[in-house]
């Protein structure tokens, strides 16, 4: 069961939070994007609110509440999962506690983004539809 983390307790957490943090960071497609954000970022987030942790003895997820900009949709957005078991996937065995916690926050919506390949299906399996796909280019 996930646990949200108030912000006061996050210092003496960290040490657990960053390795996983920065392993995410390290997997993601540096093809393109070389600077996407760094485990400093996401403390500062916590830190101010603008992103939730939640945490157990398995694993993380980090989230952040959006409002769409075009239609004020409050939006529930899984910014990262993280296992410490590499062997578990905490995002698929946390949906339904993260679907009930969207709903419970007052959320139409939740989304996430993974680079893992052929995620697509299991997302699908997981209640998601696929939405837009967003290509970067470095000039």
């Amino acid at each position: 069961m996930l646990t949200q983390i108030p912000t006061i307790n996050l210092s003496r957490l960290w040490h657990m939070i960053k390795p996983g943090i920065e392993e995410i960071l390290d997997n993601l497609n540096k093809e393109c994007i070389q600077e996407f954000w760094t485990p400093e970022d996401v403390y500062v987030s916590l830190k101010t609110n603008n992103a939730v942790l939640l945490l157990s003895d398995d694993g993380f997820v980090i989230v952040q509440l959006r409002n769409d900009i075009y239609t004020g949709v409050k939006q529930f957005f899984v910014w990262m999962a993280y296992s410490f078991d590499s062997t578990r996937d905490i995002m698929e065995e946390t949906q339904p506690f993260l679907f009930d916690l969207a709903k419970q926050w007052g959320c139409e919506m939740m989304s996430f983004s993974s680079n893992r390949p052929g995620f697509r299906k299991k997302a699908k399996e997981m209640g998601y539809c696929t939405g837009p796909t967003t290509y970067t280019m470095r000039i």
